[in-house]
């Protein structure tokens, strides 16, 4: 999963830097001169955030050093000194999972040119700092072994928390610590050949959409057995029962990446489906995707649907 950019504008990298320099420790808060950065020009800030992630990786492969001259040493010693090194160790090693994890969040902030004037919001440190329990668990998860999805994810979670405290909640940090890599991947199988019906996505249900196959992670797997691959992390529901109901005369917009199908029916209506669950919904905001043929495939078809029951207003890109 490529990293992608979350967050608008110079406010937002005061925010975020903010956040980063409480998090990692007193030494970068030292480093880190909040004042003079809130009036830096853009470019100037994109260097200076660029120059963190630099910051942390290079604090990172030190303490890689440290460790390697610390299981060195370990091995000449009996007892309890031997079991204090190891604790060593095993502290410098969660140390440097949780730099790795803190050295992406900058490339998950994005500067609009030409946007000079500081948020209102970001006027005081106060107002910006996230919740003491959330970074206490955020730290602890990243300091464990993650791989480059997860480590992405949490960097691009930290993002969004730091710019709007309170967005990421705890039950998605846990959503994020319990997933495994096989099922993560399932699951952004299933984000990218979806619609996005405001915040939860949508998998129109269709005589042979079970028997599709998709790509997962540079392997085909049919829809049918990813959808039972996942029963168990509950980030996705699917029932008989179950779609998406359309209100008579009401307005509803299915996107698939830049193409969006707005649709008013003229009477009550609903679609089977698969559906995202609230912790479904909360992981794919973190995700990225790309669009793909059946993906596309899959819209055209969901078109052909409303105009069956008369319910598409229109098809439109946000290109145009």
């Amino acid at each position: 999963m490529e990293p992608v950019t979350t967050t608008k504008g110079i406010g937002s990298a005061v925010k975020i830097c903010v956040n980063l320099a409480k998090a990692v420790g007193p030494f970068f808060i030292s480093q880190f001169d909040y004042a003079k950065f809130k009036y830096l020009d853009f470019k100037t800030k994109q260097a200076q955030t660029a120059g963190y992630a630099e910051y942390f990786l290079a604090e990172a492969r030190s303490l890689v050093d440290l460790k390697t001259e610390q299981i060195r040493d370990s091995l000449n010693k009996t007892g309890l000194e031997r079991l204090k090194a190891e604790e060593n160790v095993a502290l410098i090693t969660k140390e440097i999972n949780r730099l790795l994890v803190y050295s992406k969040v900058p490339a998950h902030v994005r500067y609009l040119e030409g946007e000079k004037e500081q948020d209102s919001s970001t006027s005081t440190e106060e107002n910006i700092s996230i919740n003491e329990t959330w970074l206490d668990r955020f730290n602890d998860l990243a300091s464990k072994l993650n791989e480059d999805w997860r480590q992405d994810l949490l960097a691009k979670s930290f993002a969004v928390e730091a710019d709007k405290p309170g967005t990421i909640d705890l039950d998605t940090l846990f959503t994020i610590a319990r997933l495994d890599q096989r099922s993560f991947y399932f699951f952004d199988a299933v984000l990218s050949n979806s619609l996005k019906l405001y915040e939860v996505y949508f998998l129109p249900i269709e005589e042979n959409t079970f028997a599709l196959k998709i790509d997962v992670h540079g392997a085909e797997h049919d829809i049918g057995n990813i959808l039972y691959q996942l029963q168990h992390t509950g980030l996705l529901i699917h029932d008989d029962a179950l779609g998406v109901n359309l209100k008579a005369g009401s307005l509803a917009q299915f996107r698939y990446h830049d193409d969006v199908l707005a649709a008013i029916p003229p009477t009550n209506c609903s679609f089977p489906g698969v559906i995202t669950t609230r912790a479904g919904s909360a992981l794919a905001a973190l995700c990225s995707t790309a669009p793909t043929e059946i993906g596309i495939t899959i819209f055209n078809s969901f078109e052909a649907k409303l105009k069956e029951r008369n319910s598409l207003h229109k098809r439109y890109s946000l290109k145009e």
